[in-house]
């Protein structure tokens, strides 16, 4: 019953985290990255809150060994249950309000997701964000003739089919950015889950869970400065540049002892990381594809890494420690040294390519 409670408790998570940032933005009348920071400080606040509990042993329930947890766990569902009939009886989430302008201003429901106006075409297949856009565009004559629009150039070009097969530059190889984008969200989970799984086993349960506060102090501090570093570096050169500091600083936990104080300014900063992850990786996304409908479906692309890193974490962990003596700082390390290599790896090769947007 207990593994059916944390499945049924962690599908209800899910399910509430990507629908929840998705009405955030739609009922925002600032930026989505202020909504996305937004929504992380609050996410963090609610850990804080958690931990305090969860640290204090003077709450219980009944009298019974579990009385502590079994206070906690009944105080969550109560507060979850109460959270989600409060949204749903004070939030209007009738349609968002985002409205697509055509260029004199006012909105156009001939108007397509692309800014193109549907006058000759007839069938078409348009692809929003830095993506090339096709319009088919159906003629008597032959070859076919296509019309390509890239955002990056200043005009369109009427070429032939022959015209573009032939042209190496039009299929010249570019890798996928959503792709890398969900690696490196990964590779952020897996450290990040490594930590919260075995973070108290390794620093016992209060000492551990004391680090772990000083994270959630650390992180709602990162979230609320998060736009002016934002503004000045860009977000995605934050987000790869904090994913690769906490890879650092998880493998810097394989040379220090387990009852020092180094172990503390670890778990403390690691908060940084989380509140940059939690909200950059999402900014970074919505940069990649632009479509407002798609938003649920982007947020989702991106939530989708959490539950994959927990099942990885889940079944390597044990085994990783056992492997390497039992310590469970050599989990760190390695999901630290894979994740540092990766998020290099990605950061390169999107930097190169231009893959991640710079000026959101």
């Amino acid at each position: 019953m207990a593994f059916l409670g944390f499945a049924a408790a962690d599908i209800c998570f899910d399910c509430l985290l990507i629908p929840g940032r998705s009405l955030l933005h739609d009922n925002s009348s600032s930026s989505s990255s202020s909504s996305d920071e937004l929504f992380t400080g609050f996410q963090l606040g609610g850990k804080l809150l958690a931990l305090l509990v969860g640290s204090s042993s003077t709450w219980k329930l009944g009298h019974s060994a579990d009385a502590h947890f079994d206070a906690c766990f009944a105080g969550a569902a109560v507060f979850l249950m109460g959270s989600v009939i409060a949204v749903l009886c004070f939030v209007d989430d009738r349609g968002s309000t985002y409205t697509i302008l055509s260029e004199s201003g006012s909105s156009d429901p001939t108007m397509n997701s692309c800014g193109a106006m549907d006058v000759e075409t007839k069938q078409k297949s348009c692809v929003c964000g830095d993506e090339h856009r096709e319009i088919l565009a159906s003629s008597s004559s032959s070859p076919r003739s296509i019309l390509i629009y890239n955002e990056n150039e200043s005009q369109t070009d009427n070429k032939t089919g022959d015209e573009i097969m032939s042209s190496p530059s039009t299929y010249s190889y570019k890798p996928d950015a959503s792709v890398l984008l969900c690696t490196v969200q990964a590779m952020g989970w897996l450290s990040i889950l490594g930590q919260a799984f075995f973070w108290t086993s390794w620093r016992g349960e209060e000492v551990g869970c004391t680090d772990l506060v000083l994270s959630s102090v650390v992180g709602m501090a990162t979230a609320g400065l998060l736009p002016l570093a934002n503004a000045r570096f860009g977000s995605a050169s934050v987000w790869c540049g904090s994913e690769l500091s906490f890879h650092l600083l998880m493998i810097c936990t394989g040379w220090v002892s387990s009852s020092g104080s180094a172990p503390r300014v670890i778990g403390a900063l690691s908060g940084v990381n989380y509140a940059v992850h939690a909200t950059n990786g999402l900014i970074v996304a919505t940069g990649i594809i632009s479509d407002p409908r798609r938003r649920a479906q982007t947020i989702a692309m991106v939530n989708n890494t959490l539950p994959m890193a927990q099942l990885i974490t889940a079944l390597s962990g044990g085994a990783i420690a056992q492997y390497f003596g039992g310590g469970f700082e050599s989990v760190f390390v390695c999901y630290g040294f894979l994740g540092a290599l990766v998020t290099s790896v990605v950061w390169a090769i999107s930097s190169r390519h231009g893959l991640f947007p710079r000026n959101i």
